[in-house]
């Protein structure tokens, strides 16, 4: 399992994001021992960000709340074992839904206002063997292109810069 944090400091509170590639929540248990590993981290993240959370769409997404976090999901339609996300958004930071899309990869796009600026946080979930480059690409651009702000982008994409293929030159 691989996770990052990160920390975009303003000139009042820091905004923290920790995304982390839970690779599967189909075990309600093990969700709820990460809520637990999670509870000892001394300064919750403002953002969760958990990527390939492997649930259906069917999934009473409510057993997946956070207490202090409202949650926002992009689960697979077709394929669903394989993809995913869930953000968990402080319930602090004002914020709204931009994109919320599941086609070969997922991703939502967050507007949220963080001590007085604007700010988009783009989430995204690409998986590793995908024949679409070009299409990812082009979505990442048109939702850069859309944020007239300060943009964040998280999430795991899988692209592997040391292969060079003719769709990603």
């Amino acid at each position: 399992t691989s996770f990052n944090a990160a920390i975009v400091s303003t000139h009042e509170k820091k905004l923290s994001i920790f995304q982390n590639n839970i690779r599967g929540l189909n075990d309600y248990n093990f969700f709820c021992d990460w809520k637990i590993t999670l509870s000892t981290i001394p300064t919750p993240p403002d953002i969760i960000i958990l990527s390939e959370v492997k649930l259906k769409p069917t999934t009473q997404t409510s057993l997946y709340n956070i207490d202090g976090y409202e949650l926002v999901h992009c689960l697979r339609e077709a394929d669903f074992c394989k993809g995913g996300l869930l953000v968990y958004i402080n319930n602090a930071i004002t914020f709204s839904v931009v994109e919320n899309s599941s086609t070969t990869f997922e991703k939502i796009v967050i507007e949220m206002s963080f001590n007085r600026k604007l700010f988009h946080l783009i989430c995204m979930y690409r998986p590793p063997i995908q024949q679409n480059f070009s299409h990812f690409i082009d979505s990442l651009e048109q939702s850069f292109e859309k944020c007239p702000s300060y943009v964040i982008l998280a999430g795991d994409i899988n692209v592997d810069k040391s292969l060079i293929s003719s769709e990603s030159k």
